[in-house]
């Protein structure tokens, strides 16, 4: 149904909706934390040398290395490769710059780090972020509102848009690649060919 693609950028909308407020289309085009998205998070120390364990939520994890990364403060963040060790279920093993010990290394541990949107790859057009995504209202091509979006998820078969109905306040899940018809970001809507049950 649709050409488009999505990128994934970050982790699962729900955990991005507490981030940023309820998203995109509640008018978080001019909204300063929408500017900032999350790009890792500290999940653990290892070692005794001030390791740490992160979870990077770029397609490209090579990403997490180059972006100008901050935590929920602004204080800065850079991040060294450690090629020995190999990511192991999204979990990569990290240097940061200016941490040496194991102690320094626990006080960063839970974390959150983002960039700005600015410092981010442009995508080609009909490519679009996950984290576009979520809050756009969802319309038939009729123009009747079905619900927005919550989350995105992929378990293997493609892209799932989760959304929200306005009917009864339930959500139902929609494949991106053969219900989308359109994607408008600056409006804040996705056309969508639902199926016949909806």
């Amino acid at each position: 149904m649709s050409s488009s693609r999505l990128i994934r950028l970050t982790r699962s909308a729900n955990n991005i909706m507490a981030q940023v407020s309820s998203k995109l289309h509640e008018k978080l085009w001019s909204d300063a934390a929408y500017k900032r998205v999350v790009i890792a998070s500290i999940v653990n120390v290892h070692g005794i040398k001030g390791l740490l364990k992160v979870r990077i939520f770029t397609e490209d994890p090579s990403t997490f290395f180059y972006l100008p990364l901050v935590d929920e403060n602004g204080t800065p963040f850079s991040f060294k490769k450690m090629p020995n060790y190999a990511p192991h279920d999204g979990i990569h093993i990290v240097q940061c710059v200016g941490i040496t010990n194991r102690e320094k290394a626990e006080k960063t541990k839970g974390k959150e780090l983002y960039a700005d949107r600015i410092h981010l790859p442009k995508v080609p057009r009909g490519t679009y972020y996950h984290v576009d995504m979520i809050g756009l209202v969802v319309i038939t091509r009729e123009a009747a509102v079905l619900g927005t979006v919550k989350a995105v998820h992929n378990f293997g078969a493609g892209d799932l848009l989760e959304v929200l109905l306005k009917r009864n306040n339930s959500t139902d899940f929609f494949h991106f690649s053969t219900t989308v018809v359109s994607v408008d970001l600056k409006r804040g809507v996705i056309v969508i060919d639902p199926p016949t049950y909806i």
